[in-house]
Protein backbone atom coordinates (compact mmCIF):
# COMPACT_ATOMS: atom_id res chain seq x y z
CA UNK A 1 0.00 0.00 0.00
CA UNK A 2 2.80 2.48 0.84
CA UNK A 3 4.31 1.95 -2.43
CA UNK A 4 1.19 2.38 -4.24
CA UNK A 5 1.18 6.04 -2.62
CA UNK A 6 4.75 6.89 -3.08
CA UNK A 7 4.07 5.60 -6.83
CA UNK A 8 1.02 8.27 -6.94
CA UNK A 9 3.46 10.63 -5.49
CA UNK A 10 5.70 10.55 -7.95
CA UNK A 11 3.05 10.58 -10.81
CA UNK A 12 1.70 13.58 -9.49
CA UNK A 13 5.30 15.42 -9.15
CA UNK A 14 5.96 14.37 -12.74
CA UNK A 15 2.18 15.91 -14.24
CA UNK A 16 3.01 18.73 -12.78
CA UNK A 17 5.00 20.94 -14.53
CA UNK A 18 3.00 19.76 -17.88
CA UNK A 19 -0.08 21.26 -15.89
CA UNK A 20 1.92 24.46 -15.18
CA UNK A 21 2.92 24.89 -18.91
CA UNK A 22 -0.53 24.15 -19.57
CA UNK A 23 -1.84 27.26 -22.18
CA UNK A 24 1.62 27.98 -23.23
CA UNK A 25 4.00 26.81 -26.40
CA UNK A 26 7.26 25.98 -27.44
CA UNK A 27 9.81 27.05 -30.43
CA UNK A 28 12.03 24.51 -31.53
CA UNK A 29 15.19 26.47 -33.53
CA UNK A 30 17.81 24.86 -36.01
CA UNK A 31 20.24 26.93 -37.69
CA UNK A 32 22.80 26.37 -40.74
CA UNK A 33 25.65 26.16 -39.54
CA UNK A 34 24.56 24.92 -36.00
CA UNK A 35 25.88 25.83 -32.66
CA UNK A 36 24.90 29.04 -32.81
CA UNK A 37 23.79 31.30 -29.68
CA UNK A 38 19.89 31.67 -29.44
CA UNK A 39 18.26 34.47 -27.42
CA UNK A 40 14.34 35.09 -26.50
CA UNK A 41 13.39 38.92 -26.26
CA UNK A 42 17.04 39.44 -25.56
CA UNK A 43 17.44 36.42 -23.15
CA UNK A 44 20.05 33.71 -23.92
CA UNK A 45 18.35 30.41 -23.70
CA UNK A 46 21.12 27.98 -25.26
CA UNK A 47 23.04 26.98 -28.59
CA UNK A 48 20.93 25.63 -31.80
CA UNK A 49 19.35 23.38 -32.23
CA UNK A 50 17.13 23.95 -29.45
CA UNK A 51 13.47 23.34 -27.94
CA UNK A 52 12.49 26.33 -26.02
CA UNK A 53 9.41 25.33 -23.81
CA UNK A 54 6.55 27.20 -21.75
CA UNK A 55 6.67 30.36 -24.07
CA UNK A 56 3.87 32.33 -23.19
CA UNK A 57 1.44 33.45 -26.18
CA UNK A 58 2.03 36.21 -27.97
CA UNK A 59 4.77 37.70 -30.17
CA UNK A 60 8.35 37.05 -29.22
CA UNK A 61 11.80 38.15 -30.98
CA UNK A 62 14.34 35.13 -31.61
CA UNK A 63 17.78 35.77 -32.57
CA UNK A 64 20.23 34.07 -33.78
CA UNK A 65 23.63 35.05 -33.82
CA UNK A 66 27.53 33.47 -34.60
CA UNK A 67 30.94 34.40 -34.51
CA UNK A 68 31.43 35.47 -38.35
CA UNK A 69 28.08 35.80 -39.36
CA UNK A 70 24.92 38.57 -39.57
CA UNK A 71 22.88 38.30 -36.38
CA UNK A 72 19.59 37.28 -37.67
CA UNK A 73 16.09 38.26 -35.64
CA UNK A 74 13.09 36.03 -36.16
CA UNK A 75 9.52 36.89 -34.54
CA UNK A 76 7.51 34.57 -33.80
CA UNK A 77 3.51 34.42 -32.58
CA UNK A 78 3.39 31.52 -30.46
CA UNK A 79 -0.12 30.43 -29.53
CA UNK A 80 -1.63 27.77 -26.57
CA UNK A 81 -1.83 24.63 -28.22
CA UNK A 82 0.79 23.08 -26.95
CA UNK A 83 2.13 22.28 -30.52
CA UNK A 84 5.98 23.31 -31.03
CA UNK A 85 6.89 26.43 -33.86
CA UNK A 86 9.35 25.08 -36.16
CA UNK A 87 12.17 27.74 -37.35
CA UNK A 88 14.69 27.05 -39.20
CA UNK A 89 17.26 29.89 -39.41
CA UNK A 90 20.23 30.14 -42.21
CA UNK A 91 22.70 32.56 -41.31
CA UNK A 92 24.83 34.67 -43.68
CA UNK A 93 28.32 35.05 -43.45
CA UNK A 94 29.95 38.57 -42.89
CA UNK A 95 31.26 40.55 -46.01
CA UNK A 96 34.21 42.59 -46.74
CA UNK A 97 31.15 45.82 -47.11
CA UNK A 98 30.97 44.88 -42.70
CA UNK A 99 34.41 43.95 -41.36
CA UNK A 100 36.02 46.45 -39.23
CA UNK A 101 37.83 49.34 -39.87
CA UNK A 102 40.67 50.85 -38.61
CA UNK A 103 42.73 54.06 -39.67
CA UNK A 104 46.21 54.08 -41.28
CA UNK A 105 48.57 57.18 -41.65
CA UNK A 106 52.29 56.59 -43.46
CA UNK A 107 55.21 59.05 -42.84
CA UNK A 108 58.40 58.66 -44.11
CA UNK A 109 61.66 60.33 -44.67
CA UNK A 110 61.46 60.11 -48.36
CA UNK A 111 60.14 63.03 -48.47
CA UNK A 112 57.51 63.31 -51.83
CA UNK A 113 57.55 59.65 -52.09
CA UNK A 114 54.52 58.41 -53.84
CA UNK A 115 52.62 55.93 -51.39
CA UNK A 116 50.85 52.70 -52.88
CA UNK A 117 48.52 50.85 -51.15
CA UNK A 118 47.82 47.17 -51.67
CA UNK A 119 49.44 47.94 -55.58
CA UNK A 120 46.73 51.28 -56.05
CA UNK A 121 48.47 54.94 -55.63
CA UNK A 122 46.96 57.06 -52.82
CA UNK A 123 49.22 60.25 -52.74
CA UNK A 124 52.54 61.36 -52.04
CA UNK A 125 54.41 60.78 -48.28
CA UNK A 126 53.72 61.85 -45.75
CA UNK A 127 50.25 60.72 -45.99
CA UNK A 128 47.13 61.39 -43.56
CA UNK A 129 44.67 59.38 -41.33
CA UNK A 130 43.31 57.16 -44.08
CA UNK A 131 40.03 55.01 -42.79
CA UNK A 132 39.80 51.41 -44.50
CA UNK A 133 39.42 47.70 -43.21
CA UNK A 134 41.11 46.12 -40.97
CA UNK A 135 43.74 43.51 -41.55
CA UNK A 136 46.80 42.68 -43.31
CA UNK A 137 48.13 46.17 -46.00
CA UNK A 138 50.92 46.26 -48.50
CA UNK A 139 52.51 49.75 -48.67
CA UNK A 140 55.12 50.95 -50.61
CA UNK A 141 56.67 54.40 -50.72
CA UNK A 142 58.37 55.12 -54.67
CA UNK A 143 60.73 57.89 -55.76
CA UNK A 144 63.12 58.37 -58.46
CA UNK A 145 63.67 54.34 -58.90
CA UNK A 146 64.00 54.04 -55.18
CA UNK A 147 61.33 52.31 -53.50
CA UNK A 148 60.53 51.07 -49.59
CA UNK A 149 57.75 47.94 -48.94
CA UNK A 150 55.96 47.06 -46.13
CA UNK A 151 53.66 44.55 -45.35
CA UNK A 152 51.36 46.07 -42.17
CA UNK A 153 48.98 45.67 -39.59
CA UNK A 154 45.62 47.91 -39.34
CA UNK A 155 44.59 47.38 -35.95
CA UNK A 156 40.31 48.15 -35.63
CA UNK A 157 39.17 51.19 -34.12
CA UNK A 158 43.20 52.35 -33.88
CA UNK A 159 44.86 54.48 -35.98
CA UNK A 160 47.97 52.93 -37.00
CA UNK A 161 50.98 55.36 -37.89
CA UNK A 162 53.53 53.74 -40.09
CA UNK A 163 57.26 55.24 -40.02
CA UNK A 164 59.09 54.12 -43.57
CA UNK A 165 62.81 54.34 -43.90
CA UNK A 166 64.74 54.61 -46.59
CA UNK A 167 67.89 53.51 -45.39
CA UNK A 168 66.41 49.81 -44.63
CA UNK A 169 63.86 47.73 -45.70
CA UNK A 170 64.08 44.63 -43.34
CA UNK A 171 61.55 45.37 -41.05
CA UNK A 172 58.13 47.10 -39.94
CA UNK A 173 57.71 50.29 -37.79
CA UNK A 174 53.99 50.42 -36.24
CA UNK A 175 52.99 53.32 -33.84
CA UNK A 176 50.32 53.22 -31.69
CA UNK A 177 48.05 55.94 -29.54
CA UNK A 178 49.56 55.63 -26.14
CA UNK A 179 46.00 56.42 -24.68
CA UNK A 180 45.03 53.67 -26.25
CA UNK A 181 46.82 51.72 -24.03
CA UNK A 182 47.87 53.48 -20.90
CA UNK A 183 46.15 55.58 -18.53
CA UNK A 184 46.32 59.64 -19.49
CA UNK A 185 47.78 59.96 -16.05
CA UNK A 186 50.98 58.02 -16.10
CA UNK A 187 52.83 59.93 -18.95
CA UNK A 188 54.10 63.74 -19.67
CA UNK A 189 55.85 65.12 -22.33
CA UNK A 190 57.09 68.36 -21.46
CA UNK A 191 59.59 70.22 -23.92
CA UNK A 192 60.22 67.10 -25.74
CA UNK A 193 61.03 64.88 -23.08
CA UNK A 194 58.65 61.53 -22.17
CA UNK A 195 58.17 60.28 -19.06
CA UNK A 196 56.48 57.46 -18.40
CA UNK A 197 55.53 55.81 -15.43
CA UNK A 198 52.99 52.72 -15.10
CA UNK A 199 53.26 48.66 -13.86
CA UNK A 200 55.91 49.78 -11.46
CA UNK A 201 58.72 50.96 -14.73
CA UNK A 202 59.85 54.32 -15.58
CA UNK A 203 60.32 54.81 -19.36
CA UNK A 204 62.09 58.05 -20.71
CA UNK A 205 62.10 58.81 -24.14
CA UNK A 206 62.27 62.23 -26.27
CA UNK A 207 60.93 63.39 -29.53
CA UNK A 208 62.50 62.28 -32.13
CA UNK A 209 64.71 60.25 -31.09
CA UNK A 210 64.79 56.35 -30.95
CA UNK A 211 66.78 55.54 -28.08
CA UNK A 212 65.15 55.23 -24.85
CA UNK A 213 65.61 55.13 -21.29
CA UNK A 214 63.70 51.87 -19.78
CA UNK A 215 64.61 51.52 -15.35
CA UNK A 216 67.65 53.77 -16.41
CA UNK A 217 68.63 51.29 -18.84
CA UNK A 218 68.97 52.04 -22.56
CA UNK A 219 66.78 50.32 -24.90
CA UNK A 220 66.33 50.91 -28.22
CA UNK A 221 63.36 51.09 -30.91
CA UNK A 222 62.74 51.33 -34.48
CA UNK A 223 60.46 54.54 -33.57
CA UNK A 224 60.58 57.52 -31.60
CA UNK A 225 58.02 59.24 -29.98
CA UNK A 226 55.25 61.15 -32.37
CA UNK A 227 52.94 63.47 -31.42
CA UNK A 228 49.77 63.32 -34.64
CA UNK A 229 46.62 65.14 -34.51
CA UNK A 230 47.69 66.49 -30.61
CA UNK A 231 47.78 62.64 -29.38
CA UNK A 232 51.41 60.74 -28.26
CA UNK A 233 51.95 57.80 -30.23
CA UNK A 234 54.54 55.23 -29.36
CA UNK A 235 55.98 52.15 -30.85
CA UNK A 236 53.29 49.51 -30.64
CA UNK A 237 56.32 47.14 -29.32
CA UNK A 238 56.79 49.29 -26.24
CA UNK A 239 53.20 49.48 -25.29
CA UNK A 240 52.48 45.88 -25.34
CA UNK A 241 55.40 45.61 -23.15
CA UNK A 242 53.82 47.68 -20.75
CA UNK A 243 50.44 46.33 -21.31
CA UNK A 244 51.80 43.28 -20.45
CA UNK A 245 53.66 44.26 -17.30
CA UNK A 246 50.41 45.30 -16.04
CA UNK A 247 49.23 42.50 -16.00
CA UNK A 248 51.30 40.97 -13.72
Amino acid sequence: MRALVVCCLLLAALAAPAAADRGRGAIYISSLPSNADVWLDGTFVGESPILISAVAPGHHVVSVSKAGFTVQDVGVDVGDSGEPLMESVQLVAMTSAIRQMGSLAIRSDIAGGAIYLDGGAIGRAPLASRRLAAGTHHVEVRVKGAAVARDVEVYPDTETVVVLHAASNTGTVVLAPADAYLPDDVFTLLGGKLVIRYAGHKVVGHLDQRDYAVDDLPRHYDAAPTVVGGRLYLPLALLQWLAAESKK
